[in-house]
């Protein structure tokens, strides 16, 4: 989406978890933060909602997917614009 070189110590092995962290300690969103984190933060074992850098300045006239609880609770997908189907699962 974005299309920015990334770097490569992006991808160094201290940058991946050994155990997963959830940001919410709530053991009953678990599900939902698995499903709804962005692929760069699941594939290094962080779960977070949908938009984990919300607070950091973002261009919302590009487009933000946008997954939400009631999409999770009804087997949905995300969805908006850049979004490609094949960045969700678990």
């Amino acid at each position: 989406m974005w299309e920015l070189p990334i770097p490569g110590w992006a991808f160094a092995g201290v940058r991946y978890l050994d155990k997963p962290m959830f940001v919410h300690g709530e053991p009953t969103l678990r599900d939902y933060l698995t499903a709804a984190s962005p692929l760069g933060f699941r594939s290094r074992m962080i779960f977070t909602g949908p938009d984990p850098l919300q607070r950091v300045r973002f261009p919302y006239h590009r487009g933000a997917v946008r997954y939400t609880f009631d999409d999770w609770r009804r087997g949905g997908r995300p969805h908006g614009p850049g979004h490609d189907a094949g960045d969700v699962g678990i």
